[in-house]
């Protein structure tokens, strides 16, 4: 808008006339009607011709400083111009700038969470019972006592008031599986299943657990303090044909991804034996990978 001002004052004509310089203008021309019509009491023609020329000379003058002003402004409106459309330039390049490196910026965060996401999957263990195509898997206890599993199956036993626990599972997961803690309840869970128990009742087991992904390995418990009450609770649940309900508390070999699946014991339609079978998985917060620390 200033540069357009600028561009219309340098295109008025030179000569700009005011009040004051109509005036003169008018004085001017009167003197020289007057030095053309002769008459009594006027000055010689000499002094009027030299007064007319000092008139034009001082009207002159009047309109190049009018001019000059008029270029004095329009240069400053110029200058005005280019300082204001240099700000706004810079200040619109600036804006500009910061709305590309927002955008790199959280694209970059996408990507690295997006990375992140798939090193975790390509380490998270996920625990079911085996298949039954699996192979058996034999377990034994530090005491001695031993047992063999079929596939899928499930094993509770008692000895000497020794309660002995034991699942045939295989990781289906994409990384290793470190087993750490486990809970057991009598009766089956109430459905429909909402949340699992919390990790700090869990039971520590004596030694880690390992499973590699995608194959068969074991889970197994023991209580042997005769003061548990869980110990009487499950030994009359196995008499009674009550199903059991196991939570396994778990992660990958970094300490990482605390996961809990429940698992149900129960005696198989018209066998002898215990089955495993699956029903919840869930992955922990990361402030709860402190479960998996011994």
């Amino acid at each position: 808008m200033l540069a357009s001002k600028s561009a219309v004052l340098r295109r008025r004509p030179l000569f700009w006339p005011d009040a004051g310089l109509l005036s003169r203008g008018a004085d001017l021309l009167a003197l020289a009607a007057d030095l053309l019509s002769p008459g009594a009491g006027l000055p010689s023609p000499r002094a009027g011709l030299v007064a007319l020329g000092a008139g034009f000379v001082s009207l002159g003058a009047s309109l190049a400083s009018l001019d000059a002003s008029f270029d004095s402004l329009g240069a400053g409106l110029d200058a005005c111009s280019e300082a204001t459309i240099g700000s706004v330039g810079t200040a619109a390049g600036t804006m500009v700038l910061g709305l590309a490196t927002f955008a790199s910026v959280r694209s970059a965060n996408r990507a690295a969470r997006t990375a992140e996401r798939s090193l975790q999957v390509g380490l998270r263990p996920v625990l079911m019972p085996s298949r039954p195509q699996d192979p058996e898997e034999r377990v034994g206890w530090a005491d001695g006592h031993r047992a063999t599993l079929a596939p899928g199956a499930a094993y509770v036993g008692v000895e000497d008031g020794v309660v002995y626990l034991a699942m045939a599972l295989r990781n289906a997961g994409a990384g290793l599986a470190v087993l750490r803690r486990w809970r057991l309840d009598v009766g089956r869970p109430n459905l429909p299943i909402q949340d699992h128990a919390d990790p700090s009742t869990f039971r520590p087991l004596r030694r880690d657990i390992y499973i590699p992904a995608n194959d068969t390995g074991f889970w197994q418990g023991v209580i042997r303090d005769p003061e548990d009450p869980l110990r009487t609770e499950v030994a009359a649940a196995i008499d009674d044909d009550v199903p059991l309900t196991v939570e396994i508390l778990y992660g990958d070999h970094e300490g990482g991804q605390p996961t809990i699946s429940l698992f149900a014991m129960q005696r198989e339609d018209g066998g002898e034996g215990l089955i495993a079978s699956v029903g919840r998985h869930w992955l922990l917060d990361p402030p709860d990978e402190r479960f998996l620390q011994r």
